[in-house]
């Protein structure tokens, strides 16, 4: 499963504060076009997880978990106990 972290570019731009190097300094409409260009791409795959990481690092982290056990649970059982 493929896991893409989908934050709002104002929301990025306020979490990497004033350091910023030179691809960071661009506008705000480049920033946009790279997000909706990866949400389109990631809409091919066959499985992925789009999860808004506006939240805190805990609650991505538990979406994380979570996607990953839902998605481990509709596997077929690779293995049989006799």
């Amino acid at each position: 499963i493929t896991f893409v972290f989908d934050v709002d570019v104002a929301v990025a731009r306020q979490r990497i504060g004033q350091q910023q190097d030179r691809l960071e300094k661009r506008d705000e409409q480049f920033f946009q076009r790279i997000r909706t260009g990866y949400l389109v791409e990631v809409a091919k795959l066959k499985k992925y997880a789009i999860l808004d990481a506006s939240q805190s690092p805990e609650a991505i982290h538990q979406m994380v978990l979570n996607v990953w056990k839902e998605d481990w649970r509709a596997q077929e059982p690779r293995y049989q106990v006799p």
